[in-house]
C-alpha cells in the first residue's frame, strides 16, 4: 500500500447522522482539514493518514471514516470484476486478514447493478482470483463478523443517461461505529445514538457554562454526551484506555499502511499522548466546575440506567440523575439562563399517537407557564405531535434518526 504511505494527502470519507454533515465539517476544520465536500450522509475530506486518524479520535458526529484505495469507470458487473482483478490487493492486506464487503449505490440507480449482493460477490471474485494468481492458489478467507479489513464499495452513476458507473472502493479505518463510546452497560427504550446526541447538543445554544435539563433522560445518552462536550474531551477517551491496556480498538491499527510505516507509528504515539492529556485535562476541568449537568424520567428504570452508564463512562460526579415528571418540571426563579432539552416518544401507531398528544400538551403548556427565560428543546420524529405544543417555534432543525425523519424544535421561552 505505497501510496498510502508516501502521498502527502488521501481521500477519505466520513459518514454520519444524515443533516449533520455541517457539523462534521466544523469538525474537520477545527482539526487543521480544510479540503472537504459534504453530500448526504457523509463529508469527503482529503488529508493525511495521521489527519484522518485524529478525526476518529476527536470526531463526536462520525459514524465511521474509510480511506479511498482505488476508482475505475465501468458499464456493468461484468467489466466490474475485470478492472478489480487488475488491482493488487496484496497491497492493501495480507493474505493471512480476512476480509468482508458491503455495496452501495447511489445517484441514479440502474438495472444494471440492481442487486448489490451481486456487485459484492464480483468484487470479493475479483479480490481473491487476483490472490490466488499471485500466491499459489492460496486465497484470504471472507468474514461477514469482525473481519480483519471491511471494504465498501461505492457505486454511482456518471449521469442520468449515461452507462457508465463510477466505482469507488473504500477501506474502514474504524471496524465499529464511532457512536459506540463503550460506556452504555445497559440501554433504555428506543436510545439516541451518542453520535447523534452530540449532533443534536451542538445544534443548541447551549454555551457548556449554563445549566442543561434533560427532562426524558432514559439511558443518559445527552448528559453524559453533554458532559464530554463542556469537558472537551474526545469520545474515543475509553478506547484511549483499552489501545493503553494493550487492546486494539480500531481497524487501521492492523492495516499495512499503518503497520508498515514507522512514521506513521510514530505519530500515532505522539497523537496518543496529546489526547491523554487532553483527557486528563478535561476530566480536572469537570472537577473544578460546578455541576450544570441534569438529566430526570419519570421511570425508575430509566434512572438507574442512566445512572449506570454514568458510573461506567466515570462521569457520574459530574451530573444528577434523579425521578421527576416533565410535565411538572419548574426552573424556578433563576436569573441565568438554562437549556431545556427533551426526546419524548414519538409513537409508531395510532394508538399510541393519540396517547402522547396529551403528553405533548402538557409538556408545552408547563414550559410556557413554568419555565420563562429560559430555552427549550425537543426532538421529535412525529410532525403531528408537535402541532399540539401550542408554542411558538423559532427554528426547526432537521435530523435523521436511523429512517425516521425529525425535528429539533426551538423554543424561547418568554
Amino acid at each position: 500500500m505505497k501510496n498510502l504511505i508516501t502521498k502527502h494527502k488521501n481521500d477519505f470519507l466520513m459518514t454520519c447522522p444524515r443533516f449533520s454533515e455541517t457539523l462534521a465539517q466544523k469538525e474537520l476544520s477545527s482539526l487543521g482539514i480544510h479540503e472537504h465536500k459534504a453530500e448526504s450522509g457523509h463529508v469527503s475530506f482529503r488529508t493525511s493518514p495521521i489527519g484522518a486518524i485524529k478525526a476518529i479520535m476527536h470526531s463526536r458526529v462520525a459514524s465511521r471514516i474509510f480511506v479511498k484505495l482505488v476508482s475505475f469507470d465501468v458499464r456493468d458487473e461484468k467489466e466490474l470484476y475485470a478492472r478489480a482483478l487488475k488491482v493488487d490487493w496484496s497491497f492493501f492486506f495480507p493474505l493471512q486478514q480476512a476480509f468482508s464487503i458491503e455495496s452501495k449505490i447511489v445517484k441514479h440507480e440502474a438495472e444494471v447493478f440492481k442487486n448489490l449482493i451481486f456487485a459484492s460477490q464480483n468484487l470479493k471474485d475479483a479480490i481473491v482470483d487476483k490472490f490466488r494468481s499471485l500466491k499459489d492458489g492460496s486465497r484470504p478467507d471472507v468474514r461477514k463478523e469482525n473481519p480483519d479489513v471491511h471494504f465498501l464499495q461505492v457505486i454511482s452513476r456518471q449521469g442520468y443517461k449515461s452507462d457508465w458507473f463510477k466505482v469507488e472502493i473504500f477501506l474502514d479505518m474504524t471496524g465499529f461505529p464511532l457512536h459506540e463510546r463503550s460506556y452504555k452497560e445497559y440501554l433504555g427504550d428506543a436510545p439516541l445514538k451518542e453520535n447523534l446526541a452530540a449532533a443534536i447538543l451542538l445544534s443548541t445554544q447551549w454555551d457548556k457554562k449554563e445549566k442543561i435539563y434533560d427532562l426524558m433522560t432514559g439511558s443518559g445518552t445527552l448528559p453524559l454526551e453533554a458532559a464530554l462536550i463542556k469537558g472537551n474531551i474526545p469520545p474515543s477517551y475509553l478506547k484511549i484506555r483499552d489501545f493503553k491496556e494493550g487492546k486494539k480498538p480500531w481497524a487501521f491499527l492492523k492495516h499495512l499502511y499503518f503497520t508498515c510505516s514507522q512514521k506513521l507509528q510514530a505519530q500515532f504515539a505522539e497523537l496518543f499522548e496529546e489526547i491523554q492529556a487532553q483527557v486528563a485535562q478535561g476530566f480536572e476541568h469537570l472537577k473544578n466546575s460546578p455541576i450544570t449537568i441534569f438529566g430526570s424520567d419519570f421511570s425508575d428504570k430509566a434512572i438507574h440506567i442512566a445512572t449506570e452508564n454514568a458510573q461506567k463512562a466515570g462521569l457520574i460526579e459530574f451530573m444528577e440523575f434523579k425521578k421527576f415528571d416533565a410535565t411538572i418540571f419548574n426552573c424556578g426563579q433563576e436569573d441565568v439562563r438554562s437549556i431545556i432539552i427533551m426526546n419524548p416518544p414519538y409513537g409508531k401507531r395510532l394508538g399510541e399517537v393519540q396517547a402522547l398528544e396529551d403528553l405533548y400538551f402538557k409538556l408545552g403548556e408547563n414550559l410556557k407557564n413554568n419555565c420563562k427565560g429560559q430555552l427549550a428543546y425537543i426532538f421529535t420524529g412525529n410532525p403531528e405531535l408537535r402541532k399540539k405544543i401550542s408554542l411558538q417555534t423559532k427554528r426547526k432543525i432537521p435530523f435523521m434518526n436511523g429512517n425516521i425523519e425529525c425535528r429539533l424544535l426551538e423554543y424561547p421561552l418568554y
